[in-house]
């Protein structure tokens, strides 16, 4: 009687186990996986860049194989459609595009696009005619700080990231520059990433008088220091001029020079306008790490280059 009653009740819980697994797994099934894109579809999260163009009160300009132009009579937008491409409003970096596609619309770019780049745009007829960027007393110059966002460029002995200092530096070299009548556009303002590409294409749309590209050295040893300035190997005799300006201006921090040397770094090759890059010294040195991270020493070093830069400028009237 015991055992028949045993097994009774074990006959009884099987089904009963069964059901809850069934209805368990039921319910795993049942339920919808929400879409990485925030729960959108790729339709609903995409939209093709001449409605971008439309809703934002702008109308495609140019198209090129690097980065679509959006203008109006104000604002000018530049939207780069490499991988990790950026936009630009009017010569100043707003942020990420995103993804690209392309269907029988045409190219596609994300929805949330339109909401990052109004913020920027200046009301219609509030300021002067887009094209090329205004320029008050003198000459425009892009300002290249190297690496940024994925790409973080040399690790210190100290352990922080070449991106940093170069920012840093090149931050406040824009403001020295304004403050001498200079019109700047800087090709990051953040730690984001910037193509080599991108940056030259940056410089030749807007017509740029200057280049300056900001680095910092490294090698596997720890003995190398000081600063250099590179131009191209098939640089313009003004590439040359500006790139010993700034030279001069340099030896005055303190920091020792290896002067002037011909590298062809694509930002100096593809750039149509004199281009140097710098590098501000060397991270895998200790003594040079621990300067380049102080705050007055990469203020004198900006302010070193932006000296070197006006110089030159005055003499060739830029």
């Amino acid at each position: 009687m015991l055992i028949g009653a045993r097994v009774k009740r074990i006959r009884g819980f099987v089904p009963f186990l069964l059901t809850i697994l069934l209805v368990t797994l039921t319910g795993c099934h049942s339920r919808t996986q929400a879409p990485a894109s925030g729960g959108l579809s790729e339709a609903d999260r995409m939209m093709p860049l001449a409605e971008l163009a439309s809703l934002l009160g702008l109308s495609v300009s140019d198209t090129s194989t690097s980065f679509v132009t959006l203008k109006n009579n104000t604002n000018t937008v530049l939207v780069f459609t490499f991988s990790d491409g950026q936009f630009y409003v009017d010569g100043k970096a707003g942020g990420p595009v995103g993804a690209i596609g392309n269907d029988d619309r045409g190219m596609l770019v994300e929805r949330s696009l339109l909401t990052r780049i109004k913020p920027f745009l200046q009301p219609e007829g509030s300021g002067v005619p887009s094209g090329k960027p205004s320029r008050p007393q003198r000459g425009l110059i892009v300002i290249d700080p190297g690496h940024g966002g994925k790409d973080p460029g040399a690790v210190s002995c100290l352990g922080y990231y070449e991106k940093e200092v170069n920012l840093a530096v090149a931050k406040y070299l824009d403001s020295m520059l304004r403050q001498k009548g200079f019109e700047t556009i800087m090709t990051r303002d953040s730690d984001v990433y910037v193509s080599l590409g991108e940056r030259a294409d940056l410089a030749n749309r807007h017509g740029a008088d200057l280049f300056v590209s900001v680095h910092a050295d490294s090698v596997d040893s720890s003995s190398p220091n000081g600063f250099t300035v590179y131009a191209a190997r098939v640089a313009s005799s003004r590439a040359i001029q500006m790139g010993q300006s700034i030279v001069q201006d340099l030896v005055a921090t303190g920091t020792s020079s290896r002067g002037l040397r011909k590298a062809n770094y694509q930002v100096l090759v593809k750039t149509q306008c004199p281009s140097v890059l710098v590098e501000l010294g060397y991270l895998s040195n200790p003594w040079e790490a621990q300067r380049l991270r102080d705050a007055n020493m990469q203020y004198r070093l900006a302010q070193a280059i932006a000296r070197g830069i006006q110089r030159f400028a005055n003499t060739h009237r830029i």
